[in-house]
């Protein structure tokens, strides 16, 4: 019986020329009087067939495509899509899930509620995992992406471990100093707010040794430096592992991290 009714559906969809099908009506409310849905059709096609294009399997049906120009939702019965022209989209929840209770290992879904600026197109949500985040935005660039003020979330492991980085320094001793810093030579933007000292007790053979560089680093880009030190399979040992100076190598725990106060002469 179903296999009937799905023919005569395609047979009433290919006798008007397919312009009732859920996929057509859907162009159609983009095209114009210069381009009709079906050159429509043919440019979303041809950008759809491209190597570069961005394509995020959300779930065993559904997948997030985005071209050059388009930003699309296909399903089994329909593809939903926008321009990225007058598109918006707005990070609207992200929701952590525990994955593993052994290692406290957890994962980001953020929910993007998709709008477009041409009348009568309907909004749409998408579901994509928060490291899929950056990926998607870069391909995005023409439209407006809004992050909402209550919404948290990591975009990457490096993110989720600098968050970690400066909870876990700030309750070490604080490095007072009266000199002139000029800017994190990392980014060249921030003010230095780093100085190593050697604080632990570490007496092992890869002990930590004392740094004599005066503060040029600011958090961010000393907790980043120091993730990408890191071993990529055993993020669980980030925090008790060791590190280098990025100027004179000399070997540091988070202990010896300490976050610097200016003081007056």
């Amino acid at each position: 019986m179903l296999p009937a009714l799905a023919f005569l559906q395609i047979y009433f969809w290919a006798k008007n020329d397919f312009v009732d099908h859920p996929t057509i009506k859907n162009i159609a409310k983009f095209s114009t009087a210069e381009n009709d849905w079906k050159a429509l059709k043919s440019d979303i096609d041809i950008e759809f067939r491209r190597i570069d294009k961005v394509s995020i399997q959300t779930s065993a049906i559904i997948k997030i495509v985005a071209t050059d120009n388009w930003l699309m939702k296909v399903t089994p019965l329909s593809i939903f899509l926008v321009n990225q022209g007058d598109a918006t989209l707005t990070v609207t929840e992200a929701q952590t899930y525990q994955m593993s209770h052994l290692n406290n290992s957890n994962t980001q879904y953020l929910n993007i509620e998709v709008k477009s600026g041409v009348n009568g197109v309907k909004p749409f949500t998408i579901r994509i995992n928060a490291s899929d985040f950056t990926y998607l935005k870069d391909r995005v660039s023409r439209a407006t992406v809004t992050i909402m003020p209550n919404v948290r979330f990591h975009k990457t492991i490096v993110e989720q471990f600098v968050d970690v980085f400066k909870e876990t320094i700030s309750e070490n001793p604080i490095y007072e100093t009266n000199q002139e810093l000029e800017n994190c030579i990392g980014c060249l933007q921030a003010e230095p707010t780093i100085k190593l000292q050697k604080l632990c007790q570490d007496i092992e053979e890869d002990r930590c040794t004392p740094c004599n560089c005066k503060p040029m680093w600011c958090t961010d880009c000393l907790g980043k430096w120091f993730a990408s030190r890191q071993d990529s399979q055993q993020r669980d040992r980030w925090l008790s592992s060791k590190c280098t100076c990025p100027m004179c190598r000399a070997r540091f725990c988070l202990l010896d991290v300490c976050l610097v106060r200016q003081v007056e002469d």
